[in-house]
């Protein structure tokens, strides 16, 4: 760099295409049909994952299964056009409207927001005193290499996707037919033996224990949430979101002082269900539950 000897005018030439301006982000707002996520709120949206993962890819609904030529609706054109701003801006606030007023549910547990996405949801969940394999003594039959069994009981205390333990075999439970004081059970799998297997009791565990550590504590539930028709995740049985030793007490707490109350623990995590304060009490064994539009 020059120094001038003597006062005079100094002239310098600075490049400063390599500065960015610090320019404020421009702000908008879209309203429109979406697959999933809160209802006529406002919420700010930061990028087109983002966009995704709260209110759904894009998609088109139809008046009946496999007909592709009547679609109820489709929202490409406004998520396109939300996508299309955030590609340039990083504040985009959306308000979605929902494409149906119903929400999901079963018989304690909900589908967050309405809408027929709600539909392909299914909870599973188990307490303390079901995590474990459970003998019951009720006469089974099973003829080998077949993937039937039949139970001498009209009344089963575990559903579709938990397990008939016999002879160190889990078989996946796919159906349940009540037929007068019997009950049909089918498997994924067949029964492989040598002989067909007649006995006066077998034992059934809840079909996501794999899934966890340990048990529950006493007072506490594991809980897991499928997509059971693979309508969120595209595959049928995904497992879209799971709780862990979650405490049916209002006052419960973790280690580092956040809850661990049921109610709140989905009300503040979950993308997809919720529960009643009413209901939580009822979340008592082991049960799958299978979500219906109301």
């Amino acid at each position: 760099m020059a120094f001038q000897v003597s006062p005079g005018v100094n002239i310098s030439e600075i490049d400063l295409t390599t500065v960015v301006p610090a320019v404020t982000t421009t702000q908008g707002a879209i309203a429109g049909v979406f697959r999933w996520g809160p209802v006529d709120e406002r919420i700010l949206v930061t990028s087109e994952n983002e966009l995704a993962n709260r209110f759904g890819k894009p998609a088109s609904y139809y008046t009946e299964a496999g007909n592709t030529s009547s679609a109820i609706w489709n929202n490409y054109e406004t998520f396109f056009s939300a996508a299309n701003f955030l590609a340039y801006s990083d504040a985009l606030y959306v308000v979605r409207v929902a494409e149906n007023a119903n929400t999901a549910g079963g018989s304690v547990f909900d589908a967050k927001y309405q809408g027929v996405l709600g539909d392909s949801l299914q909870v599973a969940y188990c307490d303390s005193s079901s995590f474990a394999a459970t003998t019951v003594s009720d006469s089974i039959s099973i003829v080998a290499f077949s993937n039937q069994a039949e139970i001498g009981s009209n009344t089963v205390n575990y559903g579709v996707g938990d397990y008939i333990v016999v002879d160190n075999q889990n078989l996946k439970v796919t159906a349940i037919a009540v037929d007068g004081a019997n009950t049909t059970v089918t498997f994924e799998n067949k029964y492989i033996a040598a002989s067909n297997l007649s006995a006066a009791s077998y034992a059934y565990q809840w079909g996501y224990n794999t899934l966890f550590d340990s048990a529950p504590e006493s007072g506490k539930v594991h809980v897991v949430v499928i997509d059971e028709d693979g309508a969120i995740s595209g595959v049928a049985g995904t497992i879209l979101e799971k709780f862990t030793n979650v405490s049916k007490t209002i006052s419960a707490r973790n280690e580092d002082g956040s809850t661990n109350y049921l109610f709140d623990v989905l009300d503040q995590n979950s993308s997809f269900i919720a529960i009643t304060e009413a209901n939580v009490s009822s979340v008592t064994g082991m049960d799958t539950i299978h979500f219906l539009a109301d």
